[in-house]
């Protein structure tokens, strides 16, 4: 579904909603409230109260999750406005010279199941290699309003334009519920042992995973680009939801036990968080290190999200 399609269902699924609140009488009482909280990823779920049209303040809440052993995610709901987000995907989906490439993953070749696009400040930066593939590398000079949003993320997460540093962007487009990225840590040396990522979404809304890396040897399960291996149930029938929902971030303990006893070096810890059209992600500290992520199919996911992912490469040490 094109990002026009997708603007088009979600107004059509708010009109919907609005009509039978109406019908009701609980149309006041609903105001400004999420429609289907955990919808999975359709194209409702967008929060309208406070969302920076018609000269109402943006309300920019934040949830900070600390992760243990100075690994830190911060989620921010309202970090645009819908309509400014909507605007923005409707760009991208449209000046971006996307692509989706071949990678080596594990001695097979597989089609990245997304598209993507690498853009940098400078063509100077070290190469960008991963699953044996080293995209172009284009300068975002070329696209306006994306400096535009680097100013607003550094904003919002350091305190002023071009205090964090970023210099480089990763963007991936997700079609339908069958695009996906598996687990997988942006570790690559180029970024450093503590990289600040951050991660903006617009449009449909996915579920993003987190689960702590296997402490026997730290690298990540062998889950091939085709297969869906390693990909969690839906946290609707697998995870207790959170007592704060506002955020829809969810957490659960994985215990392996032989027979009546239980290994606790065996615990796994794995999060679960709903990223809505507009919001913003923040890995931070040793996530990278420690932690997997990703972002599974979902049959229900109808329309597309477009993820932008702000990094800062360092300079090479050659």
């Amino acid at each position: 579904m094109s990002s026009s399609s997708s603007r088009r269902f979600f107004m059509k699924f708010k009109a919907v909603e609005e009509g039978s609140n109406s019908a009701d009488g609980s149309s006041s009482r609903n105001k400004g409230r999420r429609i289907d909280d955990d919808d999975g990823g359709g194209g409702g779920g967008v929060e309208e109260e406070g969302e920076g049209e018609g000269g109402k303040e943006l309300i920019k809440e934040e949830r900070r999750i600390e992760l243990g052993e100075g690994s830190e995610v911060m989620y921010m709901r309202r970090f645009m406005g819908m309509e400014e987000g909507w605007e923005l995907l409707e760009y991208l989906d449209s000046h971006i010279p996307w692509s989706r490439p071949t990678l080596r993953v594990f001695g097979r070749e597989c089609v990245q199941p997304r598209d993507s696009c690498y853009l940098v400040a400078s063509p100077h930066l070290p190469r960008l290699v991963y699953s044996g593939h080293s995209p172009v590398a284009y300068t975002w000079d070329h696209f306006p309003p994306l400096l535009r949003l680097l100013d607003k993320v550094e904003k919002a997460i350091g305190g002023g334009s071009g205090s964090v540093g970023f210099n480089s962007l990763l963007l991936n487009r997700y079609k339908g519920g069958n695009d996906y990225v598996g687990w997988h840590a942006d570790d690559e040396k180029l970024y450093g042992p503590t990289p600040l990522i951050a991660s903006v979404s617009l449009g449909c809304d996915r579920h993003f995973f987190l689960k702590k890396k296997n402490k026997k040897n730290n690298t990540p399960p062998p889950t091939l680009p085709d297969s869906t291996t390693h990909i969690l149930p839906p946290p609707s029938k697998r995870l207790k939801q959170s007592s704060n929902n506002q955020y829809q971030f969810q957490y659960q303990k994985k215990m392996k036990s032989n027979n009546s006893s239980t290994n606790r070096g065996d615990q796994q810890q794995q999060y679960c968080l709903l990223l809505k059209h507009g919001s913003l992600l923040v890995m931070k500290g040793y996530t990278q290190r420690d932690w997997l992520h990703s972002v599974p199919k979902r049959a229900n996911a109808l329309s597309t999200r477009i993820n932008l992912t702000f990094r800062t490469v360092l300079p090479s040490s050659s």
